[in-house]
């Protein structure tokens, strides 16, 4: 089992009322799933993609990667955050004065050299049909090519999990499609995936669907 969730509970207080996001959660994941996180607005999707993938502590409850409790401690959480999981968001957060290649690589060189965090980006850039956008910068990639470049820097640190919350909501149909295609063959060369996402028919790409409800 590569992700395991047991027991999570998270709220949230907004005023004098408490909101309740999650409530006695548990959740399995195989090494390769595709596991497609679906449900109405307000269900905790987010929430609870951000707890598995370390960015939001539950209030009660663990998360386990590889048997492993990601909360145990902070050092040992930014390590397994930064070196096993990779996260693309719906914005693509890329820095506007670097170009798509150094955009990729620059997290590259935190557990590596600089030159292998390019040679690197560079062939993920070449698998994602980006190699001749490499040196153009952000505002000059229509939205479906900054979203890959950001799907591209997820993948520098060759992570065990790829977290995806909404990767596709800024993008039409046919630039959502390209992305999608790009997570199914991730999926397929290996890589553990977890998608968030409010669309039927992109969830319906992964191999099991994730349905939370409103509290």
């Amino acid at each position: 089992m590569i992700l395991e969730a047991k027991n999570l509970y998270k709220n949230y207080t907004k005023g004098n009322s408490i909101i309740k996001v999650l409530e006695n959660f548990s959740f399995e994941m195989e090494k390769g799933d595709f596991v497609a996180v679906v449900g109405p607005s307000g269900a905790g999707k987010s929430t609870l993609l951000h707890i598995l993938g370390g960015l939001e502590k539950p209030d009660d409850g663990f998360v386990l990667f590889n048997g492993e409790n990601i909360y145990n401690n902070d050092k040992n959480l930014d390590n397994i955050r930064n070196e096993h999981f990779g996260f693309v968001f719906q914005f693509h957060y890329l820095l506007d004065d670097f170009t798509a290649l150094e955009n990729v690589a620059i997290p590259g060189m935190i557990n590596g050299s600089e030159k292998d965090a390019f040679e690197r980006a560079r062939d993920i850039l070449a698998k994602m049909g980006l190699e001749s956008r490499i040196n153009h910068f952000p505002k000059e990639l229509s939205g479906g090519e900054q979203q890959r470049v950001a799907i591209a820097r997820a993948l520098i640190n060759s992570p065990s999990v790829l977290f995806a919350d909404e990767p596709t909501g800024n993008l039409d149909k046919d630039n959502s499609k390209i992305v999608i295609e790009e997570f199914k063959r991730l999926n397929a060369e290996g890589l553990s995936i977890i998608l968030v996402t409010h669309d039927e028919k992109i969830a319906s790409v992964a191999k099991r669907i994730l349905r939370v409800e409103k509290l």
